[in-house]
């Protein structure tokens, strides 16, 4: 009987342990999710799981080096404990690995009074005198944020379809329609290199303005290598649906092929489909009422040794009203 109480005293504890773990990683989620939409930033749908399963490995990590720092002061012998934090960090490192961006799911940025009624309601549940135990706290907190979610999903978007992002001193076009988004790059995102571009400027743009980092159309009508580079990262971080990256034509250098290379891979991890952009003319339906044509024009740009077409772009609405109009440089 004594064993017995002292099993069921260890297994309460761990689950009251538990249960305050999900309930302060709720808390946290939304009481983080009004400040990440005011920075255009993500939340992440395995937040509370990523956390409970990346606490043990932090823990072991700061007690191990914790511990080797001490033996070196010693100078006592260290050998088996940095095979386990070897071993712990080439564990955690694969942990980390196992994520997805599809986990990540971003929001228009609605008024900043609607943010703030979003800390109002988190703690006005938490200081309702019947919301007490875990277990209903867990429970109202998922419900709250449930309805959080679904509120800001619902939120009324934009009606304008076309919009531009800045870079490098030009802009690339977003067309965003009813049901898909496109992406166009008429030949500005390989001009110099912005390291910090992709996260800071286009992710931001794409989750303040629309709510999603969900590409249909990508569309890159300059083959560089800083070009091809900023796709392969766009397509890494992102969930682009087909991308459509015009020919060229002549003596390619290794490190296009390398970059083009890595593109395709990168594409391929999302299950995106890949088009070439060719001689002939392309039709793209968006959605009923609006299509996006691709053409190739007569004209020739160059890069180092590869020659390819200049192409044409036009949003037309109905049958033949057209509403943009762009061209590669």
């Amino acid at each position: 009987m004594k064993i017995y109480s002292i099993v069921l005293h260890f297994y309460q504890s761990m689950a009251s342990k538990l249960l305050f773990f999900i309930q302060l990683q709720l808390f946290m989620m939304i009481l983080s999710l009004p400040i990440l939409i005011a920075w255009g930033l993500p939340i992440s749908l395995m937040s509370v799981v990523g956390n409970l399963l990346f606490s043990p490995f932090l823990s072991l990590f700061l007690l191990l080096s914790s511990i080797i720092f001490f033996f070196e002061l010693c100078y006592l012998p260290n050998g088996f404990l940095l095979y386990c934090l070897d071993w712990c960090t080439r564990l955690w490192t694969w942990w980390i690995a196992c994520g997805s961006s599809q986990w990540l799911v971003g929001f228009m940025k609605p008024p900043g009074w609607v943010l703030c009624t979003i800390f109002i309601g988190l703690f006005l549940i938490l200081h309702h005198k019947k919301v007490r135990t875990h277990k209903i706290r867990i429970v109202c907190l998922l419900l709250y944020f449930g309805l959080v979610i679904l509120f800001l999903k619902w939120y009324p978007q934009e009606k304008s379809i076309i919009h531009t992002i800045s870079c490098n001193n030009g802009c690339v076009t977003v067309l965003k329609t009813a049901s898909t988004l496109t992406l166009i790059d008429p030949g500005v995102m390989g001009r110099r290199v912005n390291a910090n571009w992709v996260e800071y400027t286009l992710m931001k743009e794409l989750i303040e303005k629309f709510g999603t980092l969900r590409i249909d159309i990508l569309i890159i009508t300059r083959p560089t290598l800083l070009t091809l580079d900023y796709a392969a990262h766009i397509c890494r971080i992102m969930d682009v649906r087909s991308l459509y990256l015009v020919t060229w034509h002549g003596e390619t250098e290794k490190r296009l092929l390398q970059k083009y290379g890595r593109l395709r891979y990168e594409l391929s991890q999302k299950k995106g489909k890949f088009y070439r952009i060719t001689k002939e003319p392309q039709l793209l339906k968006l959605d009923t009422a609006y299509k996006l044509v691709i053409e190739p024009l007569l004209d020739q740009l160059s890069y180092k040794d590869i020659s390819f077409a200049k192409v044409a772009i036009s949003l037309v609405e109905g049958e033949s009203r057209r509403l943009l109009e762009l061209q590669s440089c």
